[in-house]
């Protein structure tokens, strides 16, 4: 069981490159939101320590591990719920974003010890406290179940998606105006990352758009070429530098 602590009246601020739990006795910060309400989001949230394992989660994070409940996840890793191999992927993703002491945006799939495998997008950031890193913030959502236009839209009020967040922070471009490397994207290729960004798939972009699901593939393909990066997670972390900010 992790010894770190947590009431759920603390408030969730920006610290550094990623969050602190203070006292909620601070009257400049009262549209912080605390513990209690982060958990309120219909995501998963969770608190891990350095080791990735579960300080405190909510009941949408436990399920979605495939915990029975919030108190069966306590001071467990996803090794007791998920397959082998799986889990140390996922684990490594959290002492990736310790080490960086960096925000990091990560596509993630958990094959579940029920054979069941999920699929997410997930937002982790180094937690502070008095200056040291003890553990992580996480936020998943899971794609097909959850929106993440909506989740996107709620980290980026709650100030989780600022650029100074990520390491090596690029240069803030309206979207209409963006360019990658001195490369500018064409009208299509922004539409298409601005789409993604909201949450459509390929396939619903191609319906918005009036073109073809191959069409689509090809300039999303075409940005990530120019850009550098080759997830989805990537792509989005990308607009949320030079759009969100």
């Amino acid at each position: 069981m992790s010894k770190i602590e947590i009431k759920k009246n603390l408030l969730v601020t920006n610290f550094n490159h990623g969050i602190t739990l203070i006292s909620s006795h601070h009257d400049k910060l009262l549209s912080t939101p605390n513990v209690a309400q982060l958990f309120e989001l219909p995501f998963s949230v969770y608190f891990l320590d350095k080791d990735a394992k579960t300080v405190l989660i909510n009941e949408e994070g436990a399920s979605v591990c495939g915990f029975q409940s919030a108190e069966d996840s306590m001071g467990k890793t996803l090794v007791a719920v998920s397959e082998k191999k799986s889990a140390g992927l996922l684990i490594d993703n959290c002492h990736h974003v310790i080490q960086t002491q960096a925000t990091k945006i990560f596509d993630e799939e958990n094959i579940r010890q029920d054979n069941k495998i999920i699929q997410f997008i997930s937002v982790k950031m180094p937690w502070y406290n008095n200056n040291n890193i003890i553990g992580l913030m996480g936020i998943s959502i899971v794609l097909g179940k959850h929106s993440l236009s909506d989740a996107l839209s709620k980290l980026s009020v709650l100030g989780f998606l600022n650029q100074d967040r990520f390491i090596e922070p690029t240069r803030s471009f309206p979207l209409n105006a963006l360019k990658i490397k001195d490369v500018a994207l064409t009208k299509r290729e922004l539409q298409c990352l601005q789409l993604t960004v909201k949450g459509f798939t390929a396939k619903k972009i191609a319906r918005y758009l009036g073109i073809s699901f191959r069409t689509v593939e090809e300039y999303l393909t075409n940005v990530r070429q120019k850009s550098g990066v080759n997830s989805k997670s990537e792509l989005i972390e990308l607009a949320i530098e030079n759009v969100f900010c």
